[in-house]
């Protein structure tokens, strides 16, 4: 085992913004897809995988969180694969039309190349929409000034935050080590 020195207390990462599964492996029962529920993770019952001990190094209790999650997102996955519905939104103003009805009707194929072409004008606002990844939050930070393209965007990359973190936990050690 590595000596890399990884701090218990909950404040070290939350403080450095240290996301997912390596928040997690030190005890703080935070999840995006239950804080910030999408893609109908509100329909889902499911526990949020901690650890609190250290029994080996941080890299490898990470992939024991990762596999953990796994386990119960693969559950979860086959229970909703046996009631079929739909994939897509069926607003034709934000979706194109089926490719059937673009075939068959002048409307549906004017209606597609306007939707792909000019896309549609969103209202004036800001929005940040966070997904859980396997390295911890990626984040969108979105700016519209009522256009039809945004007029920022800002992406928050989990593994950034991660490496950061180094210099503080793997004092003394090789980077070797830890790729």
């Amino acid at each position: 085992m590595i000596d890399v020195r990884y701090p218990q207390c909950r404040r070290f990462p939350i403080a450095w913004g240290i996301p997912g599964p390596a928040l997690r492996a030190t005890g703080v029962p935070y999840d995006v897809r239950r804080a910030f529920p999408y893609s109908g993770y509100e329909q889902y019952e499911f526990d949020v995988v901690t650890r609190t001990k250290v029994t080996r190094t941080p890299a490898s209790w990470c992939g024991s969180m990762r596999w953990t999650s796994r386990c119960g997102s693969s559950n979860r996955l086959r229970k909703q694969l046996d009631t079929p519905g739909p994939v897509m939104i069926a607003d034709t103003k934000f979706a194109p039309p089926p490719k059937e009805t673009i075939a068959l009707s002048m409307e549906a194929l004017i209606h597609h190349f306007k939707i792909v072409s000019e896309s549609f004008a969103c209202r004036r606002a800001t929005v940040y929409q966070p997904i859980e990844g396997p390295r911890g939050e990626l984040g969108y930070y979105i700016v519209s000034n009522g256009g039809q393209r945004p007029w920022r965007v800002r992406t928050r990359p989990p593994s950034m935050y991660n490496l950061q973190v180094l210099k503080k936990i793997a004092v003394g050690e090789y980077n070797r080590r830890h790729v």
